[in-house]
């Protein structure tokens, strides 16, 4: 193959259109392509990489896109085989088309670099249906599978079902949920429906400082004492964050053995009443609308005045770089590399969310 023919096929990050039925050739030729550039001197020693294969599911072109970066900047760590299908159900064309690509990144010194292969998948009109089977053909052989919804997962309720037979595990992000009050149930019951597929929240992740500042400032007895026994917690934080919001309700009541009873709109936001188990009434007031940068719980107590934890980063992407140092960053792969770690099954987020999906199933009442 001419010198230049090499260097235009392998063009790392460059889309290629081929036909569906010929995906596998199309990446045979990459690779092929990648190989005689690396002999030409074109390119540095190229090594193809893969632990895994990443299942995105994606409603835009630009979640598309994003699904397609964070893809790259996780080949040093998490390489892969990147499937990004673009699915559009309620077109009135039917259309098929794939595209072919790769990710690249130079290790330490320059001489030589890592890649993985995307494919990209268009499908509308009724040939959505043929997802599945089209997503199952492209998994590379003995190695786990990890889907991906890219955006609100509520609007993927019954591809979720048939994904979950070709996932090892499922990552959904609850904090893209448009409206979480009407489908986080919903999602509860998805996720339920399918007991031996595994899920993962990627908003979970993001609540990890929240939850640990929770339990640091329970810690001390009186602290929990006062937790224990409070009639009334109070959670205020920025309107951009309602589902964060629900989750850490859902985990506290879990842990507190809270029973939702009942749940009202109140003061801009909602109330919810619960019972303990001995039976006495509780109630966590959700104001939404809080400072854009954090939030704050507030048990109010006769002893003290009140009882208050500041929850800094609430809902947003956190990663801890020190042991004291908390970043904030926008880049999903930070949260997919560590979602990758752990495969299993994540039980202490599955009882948040079955918990919160029963405090908004709790019947309405605003009589006060």
């Amino acid at each position: 193959m001419p010198e230049a023919d090499a260097q235009s096929l392998f063009a790392p990050g460059v889309l290629r259109r081929v036909r569906v039925s010929e995906i596998e050739k199309a990446l045979a030729d990459l690779w092929r392509a990648a190989n005689e550039a690396v002999e030409q001197g074109a390119v540095p020693v190229t090594t193809r990489a893969a632990l895994l294969s990443l299942v995105a599911l994606c409603r835009t072109e630009e979640e598309a896109e994003n699904a397609a970066r964070a893809a790259a900047l996780l080949v040093n760590s998490h390489p892969s085989r990147a499937v990004i299908a673009v699915v559009d159900p309620h077109s009135p064309d039917e259309r098929a088309d794939a595209f072919v690509s790769a990710h690249c990144s130079l290790t330490s010194g320059g001489a030589r670099q890592v890649c993985c292969e995307e494919v990209r998948l268009h499908l509308s009109g009724s040939v959505v249906r043929f997802l599945s089977a089209t997503v199952s053909s492209l998994l590379l052989p003995d190695l786990p599978v990890f889907g991906w919804v890219v955006g609100d997962p509520s609007i993927w309720d019954s591809t979720l079902r048939e994904m979950a037979a070709l996932c090892d595990k499922i990552l959904i992000d609850t904090g893209e949920l448009r409206n979480p009050m009407g489908s986080l149930p919903n999602l509860a019951e998805v996720i339920t429906s399918a007991p031996n597929a595994v899920f993962g929240d990627l908003l979970w992740i993001r609540l990890e400082q929240v939850r640990s500042r929770l339990v640091s400032a329970f810690d001390d007895s009186e602290a929990a004492e006062a937790l224990r026994r409070t009639a009334e917690v109070e959670l205020t934080v920025p309107s951009a964050f309602p589902s964060a919001a629900l989750l850490t309700i859902g985990w506290l009541a879990h842990r507190l053995r809270w029973v939702p009873e009942s749940r009202a709109d109140a003061d801009g936001g909602y109330l919810f009443r619960f019972h303990a188990e001995d039976g006495a009434a509780r109630k966590v007031r959700l104001r939404l609308g809080g400072a854009s940068d954090g939030a704050v719980l507030f048990l109010p107590t006769r002893e003290q005045g009140g009882f208050r934890v500041e929850l800094p980063g609430f809902g947003q992407e956190v990663l801890t770089t020190t042991r004291s140092l908390i970043a904030l960053t926008p880049n999903p792969a930070v949260l997919l590399c560590e979602a990758l770690e752990y495969p299993g099954r994540e039980p202490e987020w599955e009882h948040a969310l079955l918990s919160a999906a029963g405090i908004l199933r709790a019947p309405q009442d605003n009589s006060g």
